[in-house]
């Protein structure tokens, strides 16, 4: 009996030899369903309507005690530092709900549920293969993402910011001769500042990346970025850090300063530099906020509260909590 035995080179071209293991269809189904379950675990922490912790009661204060141009022309009370946009849409809301837990909560977490859509059209536009679902399920059972989804602070608003900046740099490198896009882009870029304080340090790496790209490769579609968006871009800048400097008193910048002064770097760098970086890539995956401060003593955050605004009374609670306290459910976790 003969074997036919086909040529070498006919046998090598019959046969990839690199077959990925996951097709587009799969690998799309897959980020639908980590999108599906990124919405049901932000709905799950919303729903729980967990009581305000210190940070959200001192800034909710300032909310629901003050008028609309107290809020956004006058430094806020309490240590507390929130762009003006995101102050304004807080007022309206309650103005609109009412004072509860939801309403106070409402808008960083329509921010969430938008920050999901939002990171998968940025995964599936720059991964390819197995590397967006991966990416999508890291984003969506972020706790610290997740958390932010239920708290009356800004800090969801800049998550979503940074992805829709992405997006849009994305589309600025893609298009050339697009000079009305690079003029929305640019007013995007001054319309997002107002609600996003960290949007700023986000714009400044856009910036440099299209500089360094033209000056890499001559590259045009950069080069009409830098001429046209890059300057609204850098004004916008401007204008927030000048605004931002200018809601804070002396007293809050003080404090700012001594809280946040762990989280960088001593000058001169040194080795604890690396270390300082390894615990900010941690902090994308874990909460370590509360240990900042001592929670063991609920009556500390009744005294608190007492001044700030009614919390409405749980019906039930568990085990070693007080029955006003409401734990949010990542506690549990």
């Amino acid at each position: 009996m003969t074997h036919c035995v086909p040529p070498r080179g006919e046998s090598e071209q019959s046969v990839p030899r690199h077959q990925s293991a996951v097709t587009p269809a799969t690998a799309a189904r897959l980020t639908t369903a980590f999108v599906v379950l990124g919405v049901a675990l932000r709905v799950w922490n919303f729903a729980a309507v967990s009581s305000l912790w210190l940070d959200e009661i001192l800034l909710s204060r300032n909310i629901l005690g003050r008028g609309v141009w107290q809020l956004l022309t006058e430094p806020l009370q309490l240590d507390q530092v929130a762009p003006p946009g995101f102050l304004l849409v807080e007022k309206l809301t309650v103005l609109a709900l009412g004072g509860h837990e939801l309403s106070l909560r409402l808008f960083p977490f329509f921010c969430s549920i938008a920050g999901v859509f939002l990171f998968r059209k940025l995964a599936e536009t720059t991964l390819q293969g197995i590397a967006a679902p991966i990416a999508m399920a890291l984003f969506v059972t972020s706790v610290p993402l997740i958390r932010f989804a239920a708290e009356v602070k800004q800090y969801e608003c800049d998550a979503t910011a940074a992805i829709v900046l992405l997006l849009l740099a994305l589309r600025l490198r893609q298009r050339a001769g697009s000079r009305r896009f690079r003029v929305g882009a640019g007013l995007a870029g001054l319309a997002i500042v107002w609600f996003s304080q960290a949007s700023v340090l986000v714009l400044c790496g856009l910036g440099a990346a299209f500089a360094i790209l033209w000056l890499a490769a001559r590259d045009r579609p950069a080069l009409e970025t830098l001429l046209i968006t890059v300057p609204l871009w850098a004004l916008a800048c401007a204008a927030a850090v000048a605004a931002g400097a200018r809601s804070m008193a002396p007293a809050t910048r003080a404090f700012m300063y001594q809280f946040w002064g762990a989280g960088f770097p001593s000058r001169p760098l040194g080795w604890d530099a690396f270390g300082c970086a390894w615990e900010a890539t941690l902090s994308v995956f874990t909460d370590r906020t509360v240990e900042l401060y001592d929670l063991s003593d609920p009556g500390r955050l009744r005294a608190a509260s007492a001044d700030s605004f009614e919390v409405a009374p749980m019906p039930s609670a568990r085990p070693g909590c007080r029955p006003w306290i409401r734990p949010s459910p990542l506690d549990r976790l």
